[in-house]
């Protein structure tokens, strides 16, 4: 709270706040493995953006993506694009990339090797061809990430060009039904929007939904 106060007196307009992962073969997960820091308390951390999300609504702050909180007329463009699906570009080693459409590569993540290729001219990347139904799958994963929602019109596009079964569909309106009553999503005007509870679990929701 005190970090957040320390913001709102130095005039910050935009915060990305992100909850702590632990990687494998980092030293903090190491350290955590060998018991000398303890692990993440999963319902602290909750509490904490509870908290969080109580103080930036007070603040005056639009919870406009599930890590990222603004002021009127600062949304991030560059955080926009992903959620939106848009093209972005990255550059240096272990920047991703994406083309809007199907088209995904990543830099090589070694600093070295990647100066090495850089040096030697040659391709320092990887990529993939994204199917329809990944694509459908990110869809749904970026865009419930959103104060807009997931807009079940590209369910509606994908059955329509038969992209998806009818009983893969049967199995989406399934989901959606059970996440709507135990009220981790609403369903409004055509889209599926996280409620405040559902925000907690995002990834899982996601994955329920995917096709």
């Amino acid at each position: 709270m005190k970090n957040l106060q320390t913001a709102a007196a130095l005039g910050v307009e935009h915060l990305s706040c992100y909850a702590l992962t632990v990687e494998e073969k980092t030293a903090l997960h190491h350290f955590i493995q060998k018991g000398k820091v303890p692990a993440v308390d999963e319902g602290k951390q909750s509490s904490q953006f509870d908290m969080l999300m109580d103080w930036a609504e007070r603040e005056g702050f639009e919870h406009y993506e599930i890590s990222n909180f603004a002021r009127a007329g600062n949304l991030s463009r560059h955080n926009s694009n992903y959620w939106s699906g848009d093209a972005y570009y990255g550059f240096g080693p272990a920047a991703h990339s994406f083309d809007g459409n199907k088209t995904r590569w990543w830099n090589i993540a070694n600093n070295p090797l990647y100066t090495e290729a850089m040096m030697k001219d040659e391709s320092a990347f990887s990529f993939e061809i994204l199917n329809d139904t990944e694509r459908l799958n990110e869809r749904i994963m970026t865009g419930l990430r959103t104060k807009k929602g997931f807009e079940i019109s590209y369910v509606d596009a994908a059955e329509k060009n038969g992209m998806i079964s009818d009983e893969a569909i049967l199995n989406f309106k399934r989901q959606v039904d059970r996440f709507t009553g135990e009220g981790f999503i609403e369903n409004n005007a055509n889209k599926i929007v996280l409620t405040r509870k559902g925000i907690h679990y995002a990834d899982g929701i996601a994955s329920g939904l995917f096709f």
